[in-house]
């Protein structure tokens, strides 16, 4: 029986995945206060996960909408967040 071969590499789909899950991440500590993070740093997530994470305005079912919803809530805390560094 031959040996497996150790995959070293990750496909692109697996390395999407790590990259939204770690902009998702910066969000939530910016959030919570154990992060600072500028306007345009909240902006430039916004815009990667728009572009990342699948857009669920348009899915049916409760559970699917609810994450979207905390997801838009999220983010409107950062940018209310980030407005208010701007005027500090």
């Amino acid at each position: 029986m031959a040996a497996r071969k150790r995959r070293t590499t990750l496909n692109d789909k697996w390395r999407q995945r790590i990259q939204t899950s770690m902009i998702i991440n910066r969000l939530q500590d910016h959030i919570e206060g154990k992060i600072e993070l500028t306007a345009a740093q909240v902006r430039s997530a916004e815009i990667l996960l728009k572009k990342t994470a699948p857009d669920l305005t348009h899915t049916t079912g409760e559970v699917t909408h609810t994450h979207h919803d905390e997801l838009t809530d999220r983010m409107t805390q950062a940018k209310e967040r980030a407005a208010e560094l701007r005027r500090h």
